[in-house]
């Protein structure tokens, strides 16, 4: 009989264990499902961020694309601004030239 009792402790003791083993096991599974949730939530957070982030960079690019269009215009206008100039200086030279020529012809004429 000393033996089954013994035997009937021993079990209970590796039953205690088993025990603890389990509330051990149990503890470091919500653990990682706590953990599991954070690092799920984080992902969200950061695609969330990502599709922010990757919306304003397409917003820099057309304003850049805009800004581009803008200056290719401007090239233009400044182009055509300066051949309107350039005509109306040789308009000047022109005018300028046959004043000086009428005050050549008045100078003699005196």
């Amino acid at each position: 009989m000393v033996s089954i009792e013994k035997g009937q402790r021993n079990l209970e003791k590796v039953q205690l264990e088993i025990s603890d083993r389990v509330i051990a096991l149990e503890g470091n599974i919500n653990a990682i499902q706590e953990q599991t949730i954070t690092l799920s939530e984080f992902r969200e957070e950061t695609k969330e961020n990502f599709s922010v982030l990757s919306n304003r960079v397409d917003g820099i690019e057309n304003k850049l694309d805009d800004i581009e269009s803008n200056n290719a215009n401007m090239h233009l206008d400044l182009g055509s601004s300066m051949n309107a100039l350039r005509e109306d200086l040789n308009a000047i030279e022109i005018v300028i030239s046959k004043n000086w020529n009428d005050i050549a012809k008045l100078k003699t004429v005196r």
